[in-house]
């Protein structure tokens, strides 16, 4: 049988990778990478949305107060299983993006064969023949 699940915040929280290969160790992992630069643009637009909201900032103050805001409670995410931050999970626009940090903590706990990476802009990329 092949089933999936898929989240963009998997690959950026710090216990996702140790949670997935402890319910599933021999799971096959894709990790789907986006521009770095328009995935924040991305997530911040997505923030303002009415039906999310939980923006106040413009982009540029947002960015500028990232860091701050996801110091308030990084250590509780860090030492606490299932623990929420909401200022982890919705502001961290640019430390998402740093891909190298997350890549490594997957490959610390899952051999390389189980993992696939691909840029976004390749994955979803049309093929000729799907133009028409």
């Amino acid at each position: 049988m092949i089933s999936g699940e898929a989240s963009p915040y998997y690959i950026y929280h710090p216990k996702a990778a140790e949670w997935i290969k402890k319910d599933t160790p021999d799971a096959k992992l894709i990790l789907i990478l986006r521009d770095p630069v328009k995935r924040a643009y991305s997530h911040y637009v997505h923030n303002l949305r009415p039906d999310i909201h939980t923006e106040t900032l413009n982009f540029e103050e947002a960015l500028a107060q990232e860091e701050a805001r996801l110091a308030v409670d990084i250590h509780l995410l860090e030492e606490k299983d299932f623990y929420y931050s909401f200022h982890h999970h919705r502001h961290g626009y640019k430390a998402r993006g740093r891909y190298l940090e997350q890549i490594k903590r997957y490959h610390a706990i899952f051999p390389k064969e189980q993992l696939l990476i691909l840029a976004a802009e390749e994955f979803f990329r049309k093929s000729p023949e799907s133009t028409g």
